[in-house]
């Protein structure tokens, strides 16, 4: 080979590809189709059975569709690790690709009818169960001595059947299933770059058409359980959140009726300006918050999202009106004919060219569109296969009940849905992440003050839903951290010792959430409020407090750098509180005192900074003397040493000083803490 000159090389090249379609990269995170694909065809073949009209009747159909089901879900919690997890290597063939995507699509077809049958059960019951209430109230009004017989049960139809067969558990796995599909990699917009042929055209037609379909019932499952007025399923919740939080992204119709749906009218906004007034934050006559320190611009209300898109993006949905559709009456829906159509060559680059990035908006949408299309050009792909043909799936989407859940301020699905728009943001983005530019996403100015006028009208305290979504929301607006430290610790009688701990340990998961996800505090954190919380709380000298505040510093102190770390470590936790945290009479606030000290306060080894104060020269490894954190560093190694000095000057020592700088009731404690320390 050596010998060889470089253009003979390319003769080897299908020989490397050929070795490198057999070579697993990653085996933890890849998996063969020819390992896999057995068992996609027998589920696929499994569903297709259950979905028969002609194995959904009959007086045998009932248990065999149960049995049926039982054996889906089995083969589905097979599947599901690999369809969140695995990334399907195929080789290099084209017609396997399309076969994955073709048996992908089958599955999540199928399932959304066994979906939307168990929508149609459960709305048929709703509707029994109404009919016979009127009927018990109408004779109890009527005082009637005759009893009206009750109607016979009607005849449960093949759709009806099927929809009975799976419970909740069951259904929580075909959720799943069917959110994993979505938005798997094999239909990310890179694979719908060039529609050349038929095959690829039949791909992207089933799964616009799928996604509409997903979204209906997602909306239809919702109206349900609104009608019923009693309290959702989390599992269906989740479910639905996942499905409206793509859907904002990859179908045109959605994110419009949410953002009208959520947001806030003027006299709400102007409880929010007020409400954040009190946090630093104060309110501009065009819209626009400001911070009240550096008056630095926040990103809640350049423009409009239809001022952003006017660049680049068009509105396919008002250039192509569909004709109506009504609602098919077959039990399981229609099926869409794709096997025929005709062949599309102009239009097939979803890209826009990438301008150089200004200082205006439209130019920061661009950039994002060009560097995540998929968070930005659905609506192309969506052009593009209307083109080619015509349907009426875009009517399955309009305005309804299914939004009044999202006008509830302190919804379960509201704070469910903000959590996986930010989660699908972050999975599309993928290891760029940190590089998103969150003014530009479509629903972000929206999303953010509805957050906030939710969480700070939220009577159900801090469920595990608000929770989740608070700590998703930090990645989108890391800011948010001082009206969340403001909305806890202002409700929070520090007397109330269940109430105290509560609120330290959700102090800790935000700012441990930060630290996991490689944030730091912004420069617009109220260090000196929080601060004053711990202030409070070490003033009670309630040792349960005390120790939950410290091992929440201890796990979390990383997240402090700058004037917030002088802050906290310095003033509070050395010059305020040293003696009395060092030498406490709980020997485990003592504990955690003396373990943050040595393990966390110093970022910079010990050694390293003995070294350096008594070695004239610096070495090439050593940290630089400009740098505030080893500055930092080098203070608290100086003060923690000072103190204790002091102590054992006025204690240990032989001579007798009648000075004592520690609280002289602590003095009984001062032996023991030195040697523990």
């Amino acid at each position: 080979f050596l010998c060889l000159r470089p253009e003979d090389m390319s003769f080897f090249a299908p020989f490397k590809n050929f070795i490198m379609d057999f070579i697993d990269e990653n085996p933890e995170q890849s998996v063969k189709w020819n390992v896999v694909g057995l068992r996609f065809e027998e589920t696929l073949h499994l569903l297709k059975q259950l979905t028969n009209k002609k194995n959904c009747s009959g007086s045998t159909a009932a248990v065999t569709l149960k049995n049926g089901v039982h054996q889906l879900v089995q083969q589905l919690n097979e599947l599901n690790p690999v369809l969140q997890n695995k990334h399907i290597q195929y080789g290099r063939d084209v017609q396997v690709f399309q076969q994955i995507r073709a048996i992908l699509l089958e599955i999540w077809n199928n399932l959304i009818v066994i979906i939307k049958s168990n929508n149609k059960y459960k709305h048929q019951k709703l509707q029994e169960e109404k009919q016979k209430r009127a009927k018990e109230k109408e004779t109890k009004g009527e005082n009637k001595k005759t009893l009206i017989p009750d109607d016979p049960t009607p005849a449960m139809s093949p759709s009806t059947v099927l929809g009975a067969s799976p419970n909740m558990n069951d259904l929580s796995v075909m959720y799943t299933t069917v959110t994993l599909i979505l938005v798997r990699e094999e239909f990310n917009l890179k694979h719908f770059q060039e529609l050349e042929n038929d095959a690829e055209l039949r791909i992207a037609h089933r799964y616009r058409s799928l996604l509409i379909r997903t979204q209906a019932v997602a909306q239809s499952c919702l109206s349900t359980h609104l009608q019923s007025g009693q309290n959702g399923s989390r599992i269906t919740f989740v479910f639905l959140a996942k499905v409206f939080a793509v859907s904002c992204f990859r179908v045109p119709k959605v994110l419009p009726l949410i953002v009208s749906a959520v947001g806030l009218s003027e006299d709400l906004h102007n409880e929010i300006a007020g409400h954040l007034v009190d946090k630093a934050f104060k309110y501009s006559n065009t819209g626009t918050y400001y911070s009240a320190k550096k008056e630095q611009m926040s990103t809640y209300y350049l423009t409009s999202d239809s001022e952003q898109e006017t660049a680049f993006l068009h509105d396919s949905m008002d250039a192509v009106v569909p004709p109506s559709v009504r609602e098919d009456d077959t039990p399981f829906g229609s099926e869409t004919d794709t096997k025929e159509l005709p062949l599309t060559t102009s239009d097939a680059s979803l890209l826009p060219s990438a301008l150089k990035k200004d200082e205006t908006i439209q130019s920061r949408v661009l950039k994002m569109a060009s560097d995540f299309p998929d968070l930005f050009q659905w609506n192309q792909f969506h052009t593009i296969v209307l083109k080619d043909k015509l349907d009426n799936d875009d009517d399955l989407i309009s305005a309804g009940d299914w939004l009044e859940e999202f006008t509830k301020r302190d919804s379960m699905l509201f704070f469910l849905f903000l959590d996986e728009w930010v989660k699908h943001v972050r999975l599309v983005a993928g290891s760029s992440f940190s590089s998103i530019d969150w003014i530009s996403i479509r629903g972000f100015r929206a999303f953010v003050p509805a957050f906030v006028y939710g969480m700070s009208k939220n009577e159900n305290g801090f469920t595990k839903d608000l929770q989740d979504c608070s700590c998703s929301m930090l990645l989108a607006e890391p800011g948010l951290i001082n009206f969340y430290f403001h909305h806890l610790f202002s409700s929070t009688n520090v007397y109330d010792i269940f109430g105290t701990v509560n609120a330290i340990t959700f102090s800790e998961m935000w700012l441990k959430f930060l630290c996991d996800n490689g944030r730091t505090l912004s420069n617009s954190f109220e260090y000196k409020f929080f601060g004053k919380a711990l202030d409070v709380m070490f003033q009670t000298d309630h040792h349960q407090i005390m120790t939950r505040a410290l091992s929440m510093l201890y796990a979390t102190l990383q997240v402090f750098t700058g004037d917030a770390r002088v802050y906290i470590v310095i003033d509070i936790l050395l010059h305020k509180y040293f003696f009395r945290l060092f030498l406490h009479w709980d020997s485990s606030v003592r504990n955690c005192y003396h373990q943050l000290l040595l393990f966390k306060a110093l970022r910079t080894k010990r050694t390293t900074l003995v070294n350096m104060r008594h070695s004239t020269v610096q070495s090439d490894d050593s940290p630089s003397m400009l740098d505030i954190e080893h500055i930092t560093d080098t203070v608290i190694y100086s003060k923690i040493e000072s103190f204790l000095r002091m102590l054992e000057d006025q204690v240990l020592s032989d001579t007798k000083r009648q000075r004592k700088d520690f609280p002289q009731e602590l003095e009984v404690y001062t032996r023991r803490s030195i040697e523990e320390f």
